[in-house]
């Protein structure tokens, strides 16, 4: 299980190092800045520790980034975390996923591989 967490974050290091356009610089080891995205129901999800919006309040979450819903690596990706799912939750954390996706598209996406967390549509690239 280490490994696979290295590797995951090595892997997003790198997608972010390459292929991203950072809106504003988020030093490592700071709190996540707050955040409201639609998931693929047409929920609100947001992320905001300091009032009582936060959608997981007192719990850590795994934010999960992804580039495409319903391609080889995502679909990968997305099961894997599916089947790690129930053992994060006993440890208090949550999953999510998120992409650039539209609702349409997140919705089908998790239907078909019947992911068991939330799938955040960023369409504004926040």
């Amino acid at each position: 299980m280490p490994h696979r967490c290295a590797l995951l974050t090595a892997l997003l290091a790198l997608l972010l190092q390459s292929s991203c356009t950072v809106n504003a610089e988020v030093a490592v080891g700071s709190p996540f800045p707050s955040l409201s995205l639609t998931d693929e129901t047409g929920k609100t999800v947001t992320f905001d520790p300091e009032t009582s919006l936060d959608s997981f309040p007192g719990r850590s979450v795994l934010l999960w980034w992804y580039p495409k819903a319903d391609t080889p690596g995502c679909t990968k990706e997305g099961n894997a975390f599916k089947d790690l799912n129930q053992a994060y939750s006993v440890k208090n954390v949550a999953i999510v996923g998120a992409s650039a996706d539209s609702i349409a598209e997140n919705k089908q996406f998790s239907e078909k591989f019947g992911f068991n967390y939330p799938l955040l549509c960023d369409t504004a690239r926040a």
